[in-house]
């Protein structure tokens, strides 16, 4: 018989799907059926999966060492011998050593927290015991897109590792991001810590409640700002999207509204720095919008422009999360307004 104590950053997930992930290995099926005949039981009693679970609750699972190895991964199914014992030690000097392995540091510069991982650094502009969030760097994905990518789950999951013991690998809670950027723009990315955490920020992101607003600098003068509507159509081929003024199929309605903040020349030519409120979050939506409007982001080749940056990337920045009062735990961000710097290189390469 195997005990788990449900951890704080655990708690607020459904049974079924802890089970899922902790028992990775193992079928729906299965699991449902361990459930059915009381092989796996919450708090001492028959459960259904569909239970909610809550900070300290205890699961009960009454399999041999053998088949709790195989399903949570720590042996294959061919691999079952007296060397069990002998394995779990060295899963444990891994999961010990594993920060280090990795390539992770954590250090503060200037007083921000920053982790460096690979070719990374990453700087925490927020963090409590539920939420953290991060100045993503261009150039870095948010989430993979092929199994040898470095993303900032990545680097979220193993920062988790090398300063919580509650985050561990055999944990029924995976780290997540709840807001995504493109790859080559730069800004603000809130993720979870906790299931609690995760679920809350990512439900008030996706219902609205949480004002996001970028920077970015565009190609030729803006006179004055406009309050934007459209609707995207996505081109899974060349991963491109294009805007139309009426609802065709398979289109999503889109809002975007900007104001001018500054105007500059630079090698002879005009660019306007914007302040950009995201309404709707869509791929790539703040760069089809302006471009639709025959002023690209400066750097956005695929939109476009011509410019050359001195960061390489399109000069778009996520530069705020605007908060209002929150409950639960999202209330220590009532009234905040969370920002992410931006970068120093955020400017367009000068030719002369």
């Amino acid at each position: 018989m195997k005990e788990i104590k449900v951890k704080s950053i655990e708690a607020g997930q459904r049974f079924d799907k802890f089970l899922k992930k902790y028992l990775r290995e193992a079928s729906s099926g299965f699991i449902y059926k361990m459930l059915r005949k009381k092989n796996i039981v919450l708090n001492g009693k028959k459960a259904d999966g569909s239970e909610i679970l809550n900070d300290g609750d205890s699961i009960k699972m009454f399999f041999s060492d053998q088949t709790f190895d195989k399903f949570t991964g720590k042996t294959s199914a061919n691999d079952m011998d007296d060397h069990t014992s002998t394995s779990k030690i060295a899963n444990s000097n891994m999961s010990k050593n594993d920060a280090d392995n990795k390539g992770i540091d954590v250090y503060t510069q200037d007083g921000i927290k920053c982790i460096s991982f690979k070719q990374y650094k990453v700087p925490i502009i927020y963090e409590n015991n539920d939420l953290i969030f991060f100045n993503k760097p261009a150039g870095l994905l948010s989430q993979k897109s092929k199994p040898e990518d470095i993303s900032l789950v990545d680097i979220l999951t193993e920062y988790l590792k090398s300063t919580s013991e509650d985050a561990d690998a055999s944990s029924g809670f995976r780290p997540g991001i709840c807001n995504r950027l493109d790859r080559n723009t730069s800004g603000i990315v809130a993720a979870g810590k906790s299931v609690r955490g995760l679920q809350a920020l990512s439900e008030v992101i996706k219902n609205r409640s949480v004002k996001k607003l970028y920077t970015c600098i565009v190609e030729g003068r803006v006179i004055k700002g406009e309050h934007m509507s459209g609707y995207l159509i996505k081109n899974s081929n060349d991963n491109i999207v294009s805007l139309s003024q009426k609802p065709v199929e398979g289109a999503v309605k889109i809002e975007t509204a900007y104001e001018p903040v500054s105007e500059m020349m630079v090698s002879g030519r005009a660019y306007t720095r914007l302040s950009v409120e995201l309404i709707t979050g869509k791929t790539h939506q703040i760069r089809a919008h302006m471009a639709y409007t025959g002023h690209p982001i400066a750097g956005d080749g695929k939109y476009g422009s011509k410019t050359k940056t001195e960061c390489g990337y399109q000069l778009l920045h996520a530069k705020n999360l605007v908060f209002d009062n929150m409950d639960g735990v999202l209330k220590p961000l009532s009234g905040m307004s969370i920002e992410a710097a931006v970068p120093e290189n955020f400017k367009i390469k000068n030719s002369r």
